[in-house]
Protein backbone atom coordinates (compact mmCIF):
# COMPACT_ATOMS: atom_id res chain seq x y z
CA UNK A 1 0.00 0.00 0.00
CA UNK A 2 2.70 2.37 0.94
CA UNK A 3 4.62 1.96 -2.48
CA UNK A 4 1.35 2.56 -4.45
CA UNK A 5 1.18 5.83 -3.11
CA UNK A 6 4.59 6.56 -2.91
CA UNK A 7 4.28 5.44 -6.55
CA UNK A 8 1.15 7.84 -7.75
CA UNK A 9 2.54 10.77 -5.44
CA UNK A 10 5.48 10.95 -8.23
CA UNK A 11 3.15 10.24 -10.68
CA UNK A 12 1.23 13.38 -9.94
CA UNK A 13 5.07 15.20 -9.76
CA UNK A 14 5.70 14.58 -13.31
CA UNK A 15 2.15 14.83 -14.41
CA UNK A 16 1.90 18.75 -14.13
CA UNK A 17 5.68 18.79 -16.09
CA UNK A 18 4.36 16.60 -18.35
CA UNK A 19 1.33 18.36 -19.21
CA UNK A 20 3.13 21.63 -19.80
CA UNK A 21 5.69 19.68 -21.82
CA UNK A 22 2.33 18.35 -23.80
CA UNK A 23 1.32 21.89 -24.17
CA UNK A 24 4.56 23.24 -25.81
CA UNK A 25 4.63 20.49 -28.27
CA UNK A 26 1.41 20.75 -29.67
CA UNK A 27 2.40 24.83 -29.86
CA UNK A 28 5.46 24.48 -31.95
CA UNK A 29 3.86 21.43 -33.89
CA UNK A 30 1.07 23.70 -34.64
CA UNK A 31 3.00 26.71 -35.82
CA UNK A 32 4.92 24.51 -37.64
CA UNK A 33 2.37 23.03 -40.06
CA UNK A 34 0.52 26.74 -40.38
CA UNK A 35 4.13 27.96 -41.72
CA UNK A 36 4.69 24.74 -43.40
CA UNK A 37 1.63 25.51 -45.24
CA UNK A 38 2.03 29.17 -45.67
CA UNK A 39 2.94 28.91 -49.10
CA UNK A 40 -0.17 26.76 -50.15
CA UNK A 41 -2.54 28.69 -48.21
CA UNK A 42 -1.32 32.16 -49.45
CA UNK A 43 -1.08 30.85 -52.84
CA UNK A 44 -4.85 29.86 -52.70
CA UNK A 45 -5.41 33.06 -51.38
CA UNK A 46 -4.02 34.48 -54.03
CA UNK A 47 -5.78 32.62 -56.49
CA UNK A 48 -9.10 33.05 -55.23
CA UNK A 49 -8.58 37.14 -55.27
CA UNK A 50 -7.37 37.16 -58.50
CA UNK A 51 -10.17 35.06 -59.88
CA UNK A 52 -12.95 37.29 -57.59
CA UNK A 53 -10.90 40.33 -59.21
CA UNK A 54 -10.84 39.08 -63.02
CA UNK A 55 -14.72 38.02 -62.81
CA UNK A 56 -15.71 40.71 -60.99
CA UNK A 57 -16.36 43.09 -64.12
CA UNK A 58 -18.23 40.04 -65.65
CA UNK A 59 -20.06 39.40 -62.49
CA UNK A 60 -21.23 42.93 -60.93
CA UNK A 61 -24.37 42.08 -60.20
CA UNK A 62 -23.81 38.33 -58.53
CA UNK A 63 -22.30 38.19 -54.85
CA UNK A 64 -18.16 38.46 -54.51
CA UNK A 65 -15.97 35.48 -53.95
CA UNK A 66 -14.62 35.06 -50.84
CA UNK A 67 -11.07 34.54 -49.57
CA UNK A 68 -12.64 33.59 -45.68
CA UNK A 69 -13.78 30.16 -46.58
CA UNK A 70 -10.52 29.04 -48.58
CA UNK A 71 -8.69 30.57 -45.26
CA UNK A 72 -10.85 28.21 -43.02
CA UNK A 73 -10.81 25.21 -44.77
CA UNK A 74 -6.69 25.31 -44.76
CA UNK A 75 -6.23 26.05 -40.83
CA UNK A 76 -9.32 24.26 -39.52
CA UNK A 77 -7.58 20.71 -38.19
CA UNK A 78 -4.64 22.46 -37.07
CA UNK A 79 -6.85 25.08 -34.87
CA UNK A 80 -9.28 22.05 -33.70
CA UNK A 81 -6.48 20.25 -32.40
CA UNK A 82 -4.66 22.72 -30.52
CA UNK A 83 -8.07 23.59 -28.40
CA UNK A 84 -8.50 20.04 -28.12
CA UNK A 85 -4.98 19.64 -26.34
CA UNK A 86 -4.90 22.73 -24.69
CA UNK A 87 -8.78 21.77 -23.08
CA UNK A 88 -7.51 18.37 -21.93
CA UNK A 89 -4.30 19.47 -20.88
CA UNK A 90 -6.21 22.50 -18.59
CA UNK A 91 -8.95 19.69 -17.27
CA UNK A 92 -6.14 17.72 -16.31
CA UNK A 93 -4.45 20.60 -14.56
CA UNK A 94 -7.72 21.45 -13.17
CA UNK A 95 -8.27 18.24 -11.53
CA UNK A 96 -4.49 18.22 -10.15
CA UNK A 97 -4.19 22.04 -8.79
CA UNK A 98 -8.02 23.11 -8.80
CA UNK A 99 -6.67 26.36 -6.94
CA UNK A 100 -4.67 27.16 -9.91
CA UNK A 101 -5.85 30.50 -11.86
CA UNK A 102 -3.29 30.17 -14.70
CA UNK A 103 -0.80 28.07 -16.12
CA UNK A 104 1.75 30.48 -13.98
CA UNK A 105 0.09 29.62 -11.13
CA UNK A 106 0.35 25.59 -11.56
CA UNK A 107 4.27 26.30 -12.09
CA UNK A 108 4.60 28.57 -8.90
CA UNK A 109 2.59 25.39 -7.24
CA UNK A 110 4.79 22.60 -8.69
CA UNK A 111 8.05 25.00 -7.74
CA UNK A 112 7.17 25.58 -3.75
CA UNK A 113 5.52 21.26 -3.64
CA UNK A 114 9.22 20.83 -4.36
Amino acid sequence: VVEAVGAAGEAEEFAIPLIILILLVTIILSSVFVIYSAPILFAELLLDSLLAAGLYKKLKGAEESNWFPTAIRRTIIPMLITTFVFTLCGYILQSYLPTANSLGDAVKMIQLSE
